[in-house]
Order: structure tokens, then C-alpha cells, then sequence
């Protein structure tokens, strides 16, 4: 009996890892094998939807298209080529010289429900002092601080990178004295919270306070980001849920359900992170190790 007992409970035990599937690496340390520019987010990041100005809640007739010009030639899909290196098992991504165009490195396979687990260092400009720069724009009628995405006047302060998922979500990495927060951003229109036109925070992550929350007193909560250092990330989405840790501190958790329009944005998608981006004039890098995700 004892026996039995012992064997039903490893068994109640281990089903439930084993249905979350086993750890798979992303990244072999070597070579950019499983990797590739460009490989999805079409429908809540894609060049579309940016250039749209309004995600499916925008509403409103679509401006008449423009005369088709000459197609451009094809941009190369090699990671190398777009300023993608490996050193040390260690994937880097830095502005290319002389203006040259970066890109998003995605994984060649699609994931749904997972969990993901890297580690990222950003580059921060040192002698930047970006909490004591954070942004001065009042709303003239209301008198309240005016919702803006890059609240620092320090354009150095704003470089930042991110990670892309299922089709319509983005982890930003940023820098929350900045306005730029560990924190996750969809291209949805939400008439007066949405910034930019068309992006909302769904959380604003390692600066604290309640979802859909932009502005807040980030000094309420302790900083657990490490600045030009390596931090752990925890990303695990199953369902509606989404939940994020940094350096094993939980900063996000939020269930968030897809309004009409947006189904496609629930889609299986690549894990694909930005490039090194907004920096203002700063040389900087941003770089990942550690990349593993397993099915839930």
C-alpha cells in the first residue's frame, strides 16, 4: 500500500513537468544556427503597423495608398550581416558603422504558450544623469505631465533593446529613469492612454503601481535592474497570463484578453529580440546569453 501510495504521488508530481515539456537552448554559444532577421511580429510590431500610426482599436478610413515605387533590393537575412556577432557564447548587437541597417534577430521556430529564461546586459551611457533629466512636458489643458514614452531629456539616456512574442507583444529593456521601462508594450490604441499614437503599456513592469499605469513614483520601489551589468529574465505566457521576473524579483503580471481585431495577434510567433536602438548618439551594445525555452 505504502508502495502504491508512493507511486501515485510521483506520479501526481511529475505529469504536470512533463506536460510543461523539457528546457530546449536557444542559442548553441557558437553560430546563428536556428536564427534569422526579420522572422515575424507582423501583425503588432511589423513596418505595417508602425506606419500606420493605429493599431485595430485606431478606427477611422486608412489614407489612400501611395504610387507602388520600384521594389528596393532584398536585405540581407544573415544576423552577421545586420549587426548580429558571437563572441564567448555571447550574442551582441551594436549600430552598425557608416549608418548600416540593423535588424531583428528571430528564432526560426514559433512558440504559444512557453517559458523563457535569458539573461541581457545593456549599455548605459556613464555620465548620464537620467533620473535628474526626466522629462518636463505638462499638458496645457489639463496641467497634468503629458504621456510620453521618453520622459528623460538626455537622448542617451533612452537606448534600449526588447523581446518579441506570439505576434503583438513586446518586452521592452530599458531604463525606467527614462521612461524606457523593464516592462511590456503592445501597438494598441486606447483613447488617452495610449503613447505615440498607437503603443500602451500593459505593464510598466520594474517601476511598480498597477497595469495600464504609465506615470509613476518609480522611487517607491527598489531597483532590482542592474545597471550596465547582466540581468535574468523570466518570461512565462500560457493563456492570457503573462508573467515576467527580473533577477528573480516578479515585475509583471497581467492577464490580458485580445479585443476584436486583434485574434491574430495570439498567434504562435518567433522569440526575436531588437536591436540595440534610440540611443541618441550613444555607442552602445546590447547582449543576451543563456537563451533556453520550453513548451507549456
Amino acid at each position: 500500500m505504502k508502495r502504491l501510495l508512493f507511486a501515485c504521488l510521483v506520479s501526481a508530481v511529475a505529469t504536470p513537468l512533463l506536460a510543461q515539456g523539457a528546457w530546449t537552448p536557444l542559442f548553441n554559444g557558437k553560430d546563428f544556427t536556428g536564427w534569422t532577421i526579420g522572422g515575424g511580429q507582423a501583425n503588432g510590431f511589423g513596418s505595417a503597423a508602425r506606419a500606420a500610426g493605429a493599431g485595430p482599436r485606431g478606427g477611422g478610413a486608412a489614407a489612400a495608398a501611395p504610387a507602388p515605387a520600384a521594389p528596393a533590393a532584398p536585405l540581407s537575412t544573415n544576423p552577421i550581416d545586420r549587426g548580429w556577432s558571437i563572441a564567448n557564447n555571447v550574442i551582441t548587437n551594436a549600430p552598425i558603422p557608416g549608418g548600416g541597417r540593423g535588424g531583428t534577430l528571430s528564432t526560426e521556430a514559433k512558440f504559444h504558450d512557453f517559458e523563457l529564461e535569458l539573461d541581457y546586459k545593456l549599455d548605459e551611457a556613464p555620465d548620464a544623469d537620467c533620473t535628474a533629466k526626466l522629462g518636463e512636458k505638462v499638458n496645457a489643458r489639463s496641467g497634468q505631465m503629458a504621456q510620453e514614452q521618453n520622459l528623460s531629456k538626455d537622448a542617451s539616456c533612452l537606448a534600449n533593446s526588447g523581446i518579441y512574442f506570439r505576434s503583438g507583444y513586446q518586452l521592452n529593456l530599458g531604463r525606467r529613469e527614462a521612461g524606457e521601462y523593464v516592462g511590456v508594450v503592445m501597438h494598441r490604441v486606447i483613447p488617452g492612454e495610449s503613447i505615440r499614437g498607437n503603443v500602451d503599456w500593459l505593464s510598466t513592469g520594474d517601476c511598480g503601481g498597477k497595469n495600464r499605469t504609465y506615470l509613476q513614483d518609480c522611487s517607491q520601489f527598489p531597483e532590482i535592474r542592474h545597471k550596465n551589468d547582466w540581468n535574468h529574465l523570466r518570461v512565462m505566457f500560457k493563456g492570457d497570463r503573462l508573467q515576467i521576473w527580473l533577477n528573480d524579483k516578479q515585475i509583471t503580471d497581467v492577464t490580458d484578453t485580445l479585443m476584436a481585431g486583434e485574434e491574430s495577434w495570439a498567434a504562435p510567433a518567433p522569440i526575436s529580440l531588437q536591436p540595440f536602438g534610440e540611443a541618441g548618439g550613444f555607442v552602445g551594445k546590447v547582449q543576451y546569453r543563456n537563451l533556453r525555452i520550453r513548451t507549456l
